[in-house]
C-alpha cells in the first residue's frame, strides 16, 4: 500500500472469505485520521477477488468527513494527487467523484459528465476546469485519476495518461472555508450530482505522482478487480 504523501486513504485490502462486511463509515487510514461516515443507504458489497466497495444509488448517497484542519486537504497552491477505483453502468449530468469546497466560492472538486472527467478549482466568484473527454467508460472498474502541479493538471485512466483539455490552464484555488467537509460521491450542497455506481480506494496524495508512479499502481492493483 502506498503511503508516501497520503492525505487520504479509504481503502480496504482484501478480506478472508466469510468476514464480516464493513460498518457504516470509511475509515481514513492515513495519519490524517479523517473518518468518514454514510450519509442515507450507501451500502458494502464485496466483489469475488474480495475487495469491499461502496454502492451509491445517484441520488442521495454519500460519504461525509470532517472538514480540513491545517493544510492536509485544502490546497491553494499546493500540487496534489487525487485516485479512485469507480465502476457506473452510465452517468448522467455532473457526478462527483470528491470534493471539498463551493463552486465559484473555493476549493476543489474531481467529477465526471457523462463519460467526461473534470477538475475544478474554485475562486471567489469563478472557477478554472480541465477536462478528459470521453475517458470514463462505463460499465467497467477503472482506475480514474488526476495530478495537479501549479497550473498544470493530467488525468489517469488505469495508470496511463489521457488527454487533458486545458491542462496548463488550472489557478490557485482558494483556501477552504473552515466548515465545508471533504465529499465522496455528491457536490458541496450535499443534495446534487450524486454518483451513481460503484466507488472505492479513494485517495489523496498531497503531490503530483509521476506517470510511472500511475503506472505502478495500476499494475499493483488490477487485479483485485478483475480487470
Amino acid at each position: 500500500m502506498k503511503t508516501s504523501g497520503l492525505v487520504f486513504s479509504g481503502k480496504r485490502y482484501w478480506s478472508p472469505p466469510g468476514s464480516a462486511a464493513p460498518a457504516v463509515g470509511l475509515p481514513d487510514v492515513s495519519r490524517w485520521v479523517n473518518h468518514g461516515t454514510f450519509s442515507n443507504h450507501t451500502h458494502w458489497h464485496q466483489n469475488p477477488q474480495g475487495v469491499w466497495y461502496m454502492d451509491f444509488d445517484g441520488v442521495d448517497d454519500f460519504v461525509q468527513c470532517p472538514a480540513a484542519t491545517g493544510r492536509q486537504l485544502n490546497f491553494t497552491s499546493e500540487s496534489f494527487t487525487l485516485l479512485a477505483w469507480c465502476y457506473s453502468p452510465g452517468l448522467g449530468a455532473a457526478c462527483y467523484i470528491m470534493g471539498q469546497g463551493a463552486t465559484d466560492v473555493d476549493g476543489w472538486g474531481f467529477f465526471c459528465f457523462i463519460n467526461t472527467l473534470s477538475l475544478r478549482l474554485n475562486q471567489a466568484a469563478g472557477h478554472t476546469d480541465i477536462s478528459a473527454v470521453d475517458a470514463f467508460v462505463s460499465g467497467a472498474w477503472q482506475l480514474v485519476g488526476v495530478t495537479r502541479a501549479g497550473n498544470t493538471g493530467q488525468f489517469y485512466i488505469n495508470g496511463a495518461p489521457v488527454a487533458t483539455v486545458g491542462g496548463g490552464g488550472l489557478v490557485d484555488a482558494v483556501s477552504v472555508a473552515g466548515g465545508n467537509k471533504f465529499l465522496l460521491g455528491i457536490a458541496d450542497n450535499e443534495l446534487t450530482n450524486a454518483w451513481l455506481g460503484y466507488k472505492t480506494w479513494h485517495r489523496v496524495v498531497n503531490y503530483a505522482m509521476t506517470p510511472d508512479e500511475m503506472a505502478r499502481i495500476w499494475i499493483a492493483e488490477h487485479g483485485f478487480f478483475g480487470v
